[in-house]
C-alpha cells in the first residue's frame, strides 16, 4: 500500500488502442463478425421469403424489391467505408498529439492525478474520473469517453501491477 505514485513513460499507440477499445466494445474475433455477416444475410433471405410466400411481393414489381436490397447493402457499404476512413483519421490525429507529447510524468496520490508533458500539464481530483479499468499492462483511468492509460512497466522494480491498481482503485473509491 503506497501513498503516492510517480512515474514517467512514453505512452505508444497499442497501448492507447487497447485502451480505447478496452471499454468501448468486446474484442471480437474475425470468425464472430463473418458468422454475424452471415446472420444478416440470412436474416434477410427469411424476411425475403415470407414476404414472398405471403403474396405481398407480387402487387410489386421485382424491380421495386431489387432496388430496395441494392439500396440497403449500398447503404451498409457506404457507412462502412466512412467509419473507416474517420476511424484512419482520429488515428493520424492520435499519433500526431502522441509525437509532441514526448515523455509522461504521471503523479498519482489520495488526493488526485497529475500528468505533465511537454505540450500539457492536468491536474484533476479523483472524482472527475469515471472508471478505473484493468488492462493486462496498464492501468486506464476513463474521463468520460477519454481514457489516460498507465503502463505497468513504468513502475519501480518492487510494485506490481496489482497492487498499483489496488491502491488506485482504493483512491478513486475513497474520492467518490
Amino acid at each position: 500500500m503506497t501513498e503516492s505514485y510517480e512515474l514517467r513513460y512514453r505512452l505508444t499507440e497499442d497501448l492507447l488502442k487497447q485502451a480505447m477499445t478496452n471499454w468501448a466494445k468486446p474484442h471480437r474475433p474475425l470468425r464472430h463478425r463473418a458468422l454475424r455477416f452471415a446472420g444478416i444475410l440470412i436474416l434477410s433471405g427469411c424476411v425475403g421469403a415470407t414476404l414472398a410466400l405471403t403474396g405481398v411481393t407480387d402487387m410489386v414489381s421485382s424491380d421495386f424489391w431489387l432496388g430496395i436490397l441494392l439500396g440497403f447493402y449500398a447503404g451498409i457499404a457506404l457507412w462502412f467505408f466512412r467509419h473507416k476512413h474517420h476511424l484512419r483519421r482520429l488515428v493520424r490525429y492520435s499519433k500526431a498529439k502522441m509525437a509532441r507529447e514526448g515523455e509522461i510524468v504521471a503523479r498519482l496520490s489520495t488526493e488526485g492525478v497529475e500528468f505533465i508533458s511537454a505540450v500539457a500539464t492536468s491536474q484533476s481530483s479523483w472524482k472527475s474520473y469515471d472508471e478505473i479499468i484493468r488492462m493486462s499492462d496498464a492501468t486506464a483511468l476513463r474521463s468520460g469517453g477519454i481514457m489516460y492509460p498507465i503502463p505497468h512497466a513504468a513502475l519501480p522494480g518492487d510494485v506490481p501491477g496489482a497492487q498499483f491498481h489496488a491502491d488506485v482503485v482504493r483512491w478513486h473509491e475513497a474520492a467518490t
